[in-house]
């Protein structure tokens, strides 16, 4: 029989409700950004947009793709978050001084906790030449994979985006009050990791990854790119 192709625009639907079809059918809802009103010094308002860190993270340890051996650190037991070996080079995050005492504070000995440590990157993003259009995007990846995964952004995820809190009313505002413009930024960042808090005090993500059911322990190892 011979098919045909038709053109016809009858049964196309508007763009909104065809990306929400789409996202429903992939679906992909969960990694869609909420804004966040965050009242600033000033009596001004900036809006954060955050990311579903869980719908993040999820989105890392059930693919397939990513969580081969070839792409975690070497070594490296990613259910228990210990070396097979003794190793004093620092070459990956598991092997640095810090990393223990953080895997025991926030693990312990129990089996099921499996250690998730983000390494959190934040620098601002220039969009023009006169710096008007900037953000602060905050992105991670885990200190699981290896550095040569590390360097892919296939291994990084959003985690919010903070806009130019030194334009406009904001600058005339808070120009003299440096205290004031850096409390600004923090009050954004407080609403940037609130569910990490959140995941924290409820003991964590219950899932399954690579077939092993796991509790997932959540924490910030460590900050790149403007500190």
């Amino acid at each position: 029989s011979e098919c045909r192709l038709h053109f016809s625009s009858d049964n196309l639907q508007n763009r909104l409700p065809l990306l929400k079809k789409i996202e429903r059918n992939i679906d992909t809802y969960q990694l869609k950004p909420r804004d966040i009103i965050v009242n600033l010094s000033g009596g001004v308002q900036a809006t954060v947009s955050v990311f579903n860190l869980k719908a993040m993270l999820l989105s890392l340890l059930l693919d397939d793709n990513l969580m081969q051996p070839e792409n975690f650190a070497e070594g490296y037991n990613i259910f228990t978050g210990k070396g097979s070996q003794p190793n004093d080079v620092y070459g990956e995050i598991h092997t640095g001084d810090a990393w223990e005492p953080a895997r025991q504070r926030f693990c312990g000995d129990d089996p099921r906790n499996m250690p998730v440590a983000l390494v959190v990157f934040g620098d601002k993003s220039h969009l023009d030449l006169h710096g008007t259009l900037s953000t602060l995007p905050l992105t991670f990846t885990l200190s699981c994979f290896n550095q040569k995964s590390r360097n892919s952004s296939e291994f990084w995820r959003p985690l919010a985006f903070i806009p130019n809190l030194s334009y406009g009313a904001t600058s005339s505002k808070n120009s003299a009050k440096p205290v004031k413009s850096l409390q600004d930024e923090h009050d954004c960042l407080k609403a940037c990791f609130k569910e990490l808090i959140d995941i924290h005090r409820n003991g964590g993500i219950p899932t399954s990854v690579m077939g092993k059911p796991v509790i997932l322990k959540v924490w910030i190892h460590y900050f790149v790119g403007d500190t």
